[in-house]
């Protein structure tokens, strides 16, 4: 009976422990960039009137006057944001509106991999952003003139090759 018991306080507690949501170790600079909005659920009580209808199209957070809740016809500035962590190892996200002192606060929930989901504290409301990546070049190319100019290692322009290193289209090559 022991045994049964003390295998189902191990089970629960396990169960227990993944159901909830960690995160470790985050900070301000984590947060910067844009966040595009990919689902709002439920009803954030604390927001101004004129925004508490409104769906958002993306956050913005940078360091100061540009942290910015973007709607598709509005946008709410902020005089910045600020991450604090309660004893439950939470984390909570702070804005304070530029305009009137107003503030937007919510409850980290969910980050990682360029995902985030924020929940407001009352848990009526659910925010779900993906990070925005500004990092899609692939390439470059360039096109190659066959009669592009060679020069020294000196850099001085040369109307052919010469004997030693030459330089032609950013490259290095030699002529024996």
């Amino acid at each position: 009976m022991k045994r049964v018991f003390l295998s189902l306080l191990v089970f629960v507690f396990a169960f227990s422990v993944k159901a909830q949501n960690y995160i470790w170790q985050l900070d301000e600079i984590e947060m910067q960039g844009t966040w595009e909005v990919v689902s709002v659920s439920g009803q954030f009580k604390g927001f101004d009137y004129e925004y508490r209808d409104k769906i958002p199209v993306s956050f913005t957070f940078a360091d100061g006057n540009y942290t910015s809740i973007n709607y598709s016809d509005n946008t709410w500035f902020f005089s910045g944001y600020m991450i604090t962590t309660a004893s439950t190892g939470k984390y909570f996200l702070h804005m304070t509106a530029r305009a009137n002192g107003s503030s937007a606060n919510f409850w980290i929930y969910e980050f990682d991999n360029g995902n985030m989901t924020l929940k407001s504290y009352d848990n009526m409301g659910e925010i779900k952003l993906v990070k925005q990546n500004s990092t899609n070049i692939n390439s470059v190319q360039t096109e190659q003139n066959s009669n592009s100019k060679i020069y020294s290692v000196n850099g001085m322009e040369l109307s052919e090759p010469v004997k030693g290193i030459n330089i032609q289209n950013g490259k290095k090559f030699i002529k024996k």
